[in-house]
């Protein structure tokens, strides 16, 4: 074979490797920003054990309840608060 083959098998491993380098990066990127986005979550499932032996579990929940700007927002009924936990689900 002469140097024209060697050097297309070079330029093809070069753009094999820079694909799959890009591939790698994408997916860390989308890891790292799953895990930013859905850290509360992590945490609060990471945070199961188990008690006792009869099936009891404890849960840290890290978050927001929204229960401060619940007081501030105030409910005269049922529907009110119906309203406000609907307009909290949709952020």
């Amino acid at each position: 074979m002469d140097n024209t083959g060697r050097k297309t098998r070079g330029k093809s491993k070069k753009i094999i490797s820079r694909g799959l380098t890009c591939i790698v990066v994408v997916f860390l990127v989308i890891v790292a920003g799953a895990v930013a986005l859905f850290w509360n979550e992590l945490r609060t499932i990471s945070s199961i054990t188990k008690i006792d032996d009869y099936g009891a579990y404890q849960m840290t929940y890290y978050g927001d309840y929204g229960f401060d700007e619940f007081l501030e927002v105030g409910a005269q009924s049922d529907a009110d608060i119906e309203k406000f936990v609907q307009s909290r689900s949709t952020l």
